[in-house]
């Protein structure tokens, strides 16, 4: 019983030593991948939101999140997005971006708030959210180029 017991516990210990090498060198603190984003001349680290879970989860729950740091949601088609703040206690901007990365639209959300905020089109791949007046506090527009985006799943 104990050799079995020992093989148990050393399979499992090397099988989490191989989990452990194969996860991302970059994830956040709630092991999410992160992608480092330039957007003008500004660097932001953002958590990736690419999957259906991720992406109704968000920012949900969270009490703070450093300047720097934002958000990236990758959709899986080109969409009118719409997102809305239920159990999201941040105030956040969220901009709306195209397939290319331009940022097309800039939306304040306000905390727990279930109004939907919608894009004006249907051509969105991208949503990123970063503390709300971060885009003014730096002199960023509708317009301005993001840089270092995961690959939209049409172009994959």
């Amino acid at each position: 019983m104990r050799r079995l017991l020992l093989s148990f516990l050393l399979g499992s210990s090397i099988a989490l030593s191989a989990c452990h090498e194969k996860a991302p060198a970059a994830s956040s603190a709630f092991a999410l991948k992160t992608s480092q984003l330039t957007i003008g001349k500004e660097k932001v680290t953002a958590e990736i939101a690419d999957t259906p879970e991720t992406m109704q989860t968000g920012l949900m729950y969270r009490r703070t999140m450093p300047d720097d740091h934002g958000m990236i949601f990758v959709f899986p088609e080109l969409r009118r997005a719409s997102f809305w703040m239920h159990n999201t206690n941040l105030p956040l901007d969220i901009a709306y971006l195209d397939r290319t990365g331009r940022v097309r639209e800039i939306h304040a959300a306000t905390p727990l708030d279930d109004t939907p905020i919608p894009s004006a089109t249907a051509d969105m791949a991208y949503a990123l959210e970063m503390n709300q007046g971060w885009f003014q506090k730096h002199g960023l527009k509708p317009g301005v180029s993001v840089q270092g985006l995961p690959p939209f799943p049409a172009a994959r």
